[in-house]
This record gives structure tokens, sequence and C-alpha cells, in this order.
């Protein structure tokens, strides 16, 4: 027997024996079609194992493109519609992040955006408070007490602010008009959960207000 004819009557006994004693999986391996042949002999196309990117699977998104840096503050109204804004003015999206508009305030500088819908909200900055009922397409300067480090509002009427000493103003007509507030103590912070109900931190003190008024009684926790 020649060399041919040996190897051929080794492959058939190594096949022959496979298939006694192995189990129908091995069967179908030892007939199977080569790695990376498909059906007919044709190549496989390897399947792809890149996993999606964080922006396609919608667990992040990018910044307004290349102001990312500058952005220091954003609010959201729902899971499509927020603003970004910083040292480079305001900037909407509308499909949750993953692209942004400049929006008309190129010159502004700002610190904080409160919306309260897709179509209403506040920028606190350089040019002092504006208001904006449009989305962002248009906004309007108000007439708010100088030197405000923070707004909240609950709604298109009523808000609060607070200026960087500490004092606090409220307006029921969306910032048009303000009065000072007494507090207790000078506000670091506040929050506004209904038109008349708020709370607010300072000087080691959570302090909780209804009716727009604040005293000593609303103290409940002490630093």
């Amino acid at each position: 027997m020649g060399p041919l004819a040996a190897r051929a009557c080794r492959a058939a006994l190594a096949l022959t024996v496979a298939a006694a004693s192995g189990c129908g999986s091995h069967a179908l391996h030892a007939t199977s079609a080569p790695t990376g042949a498909g059906a007919g002999g044709a190549p496989r196309q390897p399947a792809s194992s890149a996993a999606p990117t964080p922006q396609q699977a919608g667990s992040s998104t990018a910044g307004p493109p290349g102001i990312a840096d500058q952005i220091l503050t954003v609010d959201f109204v729902d899971a499509l519609h927020g603003w970004a804004g910083g040292a480079a003015g305001i900037y909407g999206t509308g499909d949750g992040g993953r692209s942004w508009h400049a929006e008309p305030s190129a010159a502004l500088t700002v610190q904080q955006l409160d919306f309260v819908s897709a179509s209403e909200g506040w920028a606190l900055g350089s040019a002092g408070l504006l208001r904006t009922q449009d989305g962002g397409s248009s906004w309007q300067p108000l007439p708010a007490p100088s030197g405000l480090s923070g707004v909240d509002f609950e709604g298109p009427g009523a808000g609060w602010a607070q200026d960087r000493t500490g004092g606090l103003y409220a307006t029921a007509d969306g910032g048009e008009s303000w009065k000072a507030v007494e507090v207790p103590v000078p506000v670091a912070g506040m929050t506004l959960l209904t038109p008349e109900d708020g709370w607010a931190v300072g000087a080691g003190e959570i302090l909780r207000t209804a009716e727009m008024v604040w005293g000593q009684r609303d103290r409940i926790c002490t630093a």
C-alpha cells in the first residue's frame, strides 16, 4: 500500500471510530464545513463583537460640541427636552442630548437654568435673570433683585430667588415682580415644592415654610 493510500485509510478509520464512540454532535462536527465557510462553501462573515456605544445604548450623551468643558448647568423637563448653559451661552436639545443647537444667547454666561416645561424657563447669569416662553428661542430680561445666586420656580408663576448675602425673595408672576421674604437665618439654598411650600438651608439649619412665611417654628433641624 502506497503512502497516499495509507493516509486515506487512516483518515477513514478515524471518522469511523468517532462516529461509533461519540454522540451525534461529534458526528456533525466531523462533517461540518470548515470555519469561515457558510452554506454552499461561501465565506461566512464574522459576527460583530463590538458593543454599542453608550450614546447608542442611550446611557450617556455628549455635550454641546466643542464647549462641553464650559458647561456649568443643565436642566431637563423630560427624557427628550433639555438645556445646557455656561460660558458659551445656552444650548438646547430635543432628542435627549444626542444633538444640540445654540439658542440665541451667545453673549450670555449662564450659571443656572430652571425650566418647568418644554416652553417655559429661566436663565440666571451675566445678563441677570431672563425668561423664555418659547423653549429658548427668545429671552426677555426680568426686573429681578440684584446679586441673585439662585432661583427655583414651581410653575409659570410662583418662584423663589436667593441673593449672595442669604436674602430670600418670592414672585407670583413669573419674575415680573418680587418681594423680600423674612427668614430666621441667611439662606444658602432652597427648593420649592408648591407655590406656597418650600425648603431652605442656611447657617447649619434646614427650614420649611408654608404659605410663603418663614419663622422660628419652621426650623426642623439644627447642626
